[in-house]
């Protein structure tokens, strides 16, 4: 009974021994470094593995496509390397050479992220290599990545970098070019002088494009190639490009100050400056004025405008140098509702119901007074009557052909805004002739010179 008994659990381990091994070897996803509890700021990435057509392949019922024979292709392993936007690399995993699609865990989020997928042998030489770029990853998310597709790399040496360009900024020149299969790294061989190389320029080493080369004095010329490494050696150089560091133009608001105030309508005018260490000075549309709220008001050194909104406005002077670089200077401008006031007329002699005989000098003064224009003189005081139309203009005048009757007299001022007031006073004009219905009979018939 012992026997038989120790001979079952030796069986019962031997069978959880090869339990273990054929759950283990049948995943679909293998992962060496990952902690799949660590969402905090890692995510994810799913891909699948695209080999070339002629790599060996095993004749299998699977529906899984191109299952490689991995002895037959001397592949071991195939390894996975994150980078980020500056080349910099940030986590990687390795995968059975069996295994044709899976996950990698534990990548840092951001976006930018660059895959480079390498197929190894035993001896951890590269002979396959794929790549993706432009990779976003998120926080506790999978991102499905689709297939990498693996080219053959072993032995062959990156071909020359095309499209290499030089963009210059202020105390700086951006490189770029387009990536090269099989390259690892990049080499920027830069110069003050013209016909750099690999052995006369100093070198610069980036893993992607493009890279920008700064702390360099503005006008100054500099010179650049660009080459292509791997495992297996670099290219040779690229063609030679050029770029001359630019420092920024200065501009300077010279008119009206800052926190300046105004008036709806009224004329403002705007006055700058743009220097250039370069160009020298810069004039014409070179120097271009903003508004806050009216957008675009005018070019120049200096102008004049009376339509600004009502608002606060910051005012942008912008200069534009010869290399397209840009500076500015603001300043801030309130411009407030225009308050209406009508000017005050006033009438000072004659006094009201004056009365006068017909021929007489009547003299009439008035005053004219605007809160925006202050006294009033001149024809923007007029003076009519009822009966007689215009009489006179200005602040004083005197008439004697007033026509016998009633009058009423307006004096009418008028502002620059063509606001008006008037003031009135009636006065009287009588005829001069006797009235023969009041006189007395003496007086009609015995006046001296009438009568004998």
């Amino acid at each position: 009974m012992v026997g038989r008994k120790t001979i079952t659990l030796n069986l019962l381990c031997i069978c959880c021994i090869l339990l273990t091994f054929l759950v283990s070897g049948c995943g679909e996803d293998y992962s060496s470094s990952h902690d799949e509890n660590d969402l905090s700021n890692t995510g994810s990435y799913a891909c699948s593995i695209k080999w070339p057509e002629d790599v060996p392949t095993l004749e299998s019922k699977s529906a899984l496509p191109r299952e490689i024979d991995c002895d037959a292709a001397g592949i071991a392993t195939v390894a996975f390397a994150f980078y980020d936007g500056s080349g910099s690399y940030l986590t990687g995993d390795e995968w059975s050479c069996s295994l044709h699609e899976g996950t990698v865990y534990g990548i840092p989020a951001g976006t930018n992220r660059r895959l480079v997928v390498t197929g190894k042998d035993s001896s951890g030489t590269v002979l396959y290599r794929g790549e993706e770029t432009g990779i976003t990853i998120t926080a506790g998310q999978i991102t499905q990545g689709g297939e990498i597709e693996m080219e053959y790399v072993y032995g062959i040496v990156p071909s020359i970098p095309t499209n290499v360009t030089a963009t210059a900024g202020n105390e700086e020149v951006t490189i770029s070019w387009d990536s090269v299969t099989g390259a690892t790294s990049y080499n920027i061989y830069w110069s003050t002088e013209q016909g750099v190389t690999a052995d006369t320029g100093t070198k610069i080493t980036t893993f992607s494009s493009p890279y920008t080369h700064t702390g360099l004095t503005n006008g100054t010329t500099y010179y650049y190639v660009v080459t292509a490494e791997n495992s297996y050696g670099e290219s040779d150089e690229s063609s030679e490009v050029s770029a001359s560091p630019n420092s920024r133009p200065i501009a300077t608001i010279t008119s009206p100050s800052d926190g300046s105030t105004f008036t709806e309508g009224d004329t403002i005018t705007f006055s700058g400056t743009g220097e250039d260490a370069e160009d020298g000075t810069l004039t014409g549309s070179s120097l271009v004025w903003t508004s806050s709220i009216n957008g675009q008001i005018d070019t120049g050194t200096s102008f004049s405008i009376s339509s600004l909104s009502v608002g606060e406005h910051t005012i942008t002077l912008t200069v534009t140098d010869s290399d397209n670089e840009t500076g500015n200077d603001s300043i801030t401008i309130t411009v407030n509702t225009l308050s209406i006031t009508i000017p005050t007329a006033s009438i000072t002699s004659p006094t009201d119901s004056s009365i006068f005989t017909e021929g007489d000098t009547v003299t009439f003064s008035g005053t004219g007074e605007d809160a925006e224009d202050g006294t009033l003189t001149g024809s923007s005081l007029v003076w009519t009557s009822s009966i007689n139309v215009q009489i006179g203009t200005g602040t004083s005048f005197s008439i004697s052909s007033l026509s016998v009757g009633e009058h009423t007299i307006t004096l009418t001022v008028t502002d620059t805004d063509g606001d008006s007031d008037s003031d009135t006073v009636t006065v009287t004009v009588e005829d001069d002739t006797p009235d023969p219905a009041g006189s007395t009979w003496d007086e009609m018939f015995w006046d001296e010179g009438k009568w004998g």
